[in-house]
């Protein structure tokens, strides 16, 4: 007697084979349109942080600027108390699409933005650096200050 092998359908296969191909060709366009949406965001976070830290270096570079700062005593100084030299240049080299303000603390203590100025739907971006005297100075000048930049974009 002759065994007959039963005919495999190859037709399944194939359509099983067509709908998983088809499943993750569109897993893959998914991730890469996230992946692009994920990418534009930290872009944009990355150059804003970017803007702020060069204006702060320009600050922290300046010693007449620098010395503005360290003449304010030892308090918090306010955006609306601010140095007049160290209020416009922030002004002109903040980036058309961002709107900042800024503040002046001493170290111990946590700056943070209040009042009205601060947007309460928008991402807030912060940067600050420290401000100090020249190293030759004593422990009387020694005053160090932190200046911390609050920006958001319009």
């Amino acid at each position: 007697m002759v065994k007959i092998k039963p005919k495999m359908n190859k037709h399944g296969w194939i359509k099983i084979t067509e709908a998983f191909i088809s499943i993750l060709l569109l897993a893959v366009i998914l991730l890469f349109v996230v992946k692009q949406s994920d990418t534009g965001t930290q872009k944009e976070s990355s150059d804003i942080y970017n803007a702020q830290l060069a204006i702060l270096r320009e600050i922290q570079i300046s010693a007449p600027l620098r010395e503005e700062i360290l003449a304010t005593g030892t308090g918090v100084i306010e955006w609306d108390d601010f140095p007049s030299g160290i209020q416009d240049k922030i002004e002109r080299k903040t980036p058309l699409s961002l709107d900042c303000t800024a503040k002046i603390c001493p170290p111990s203590d946590q700056c943070i933005l209040s009042g009205s100025s601060a947007p309460e739907t928008e991402n807030i971006y912060v940067e600050k650096i420290m401000i100090t005297r020249n190293a030759d100075s004593d422990a009387t000048e020694y005053n160090p200050r932190v200046l911390k930049l609050f920006c958001w974009e319009i």
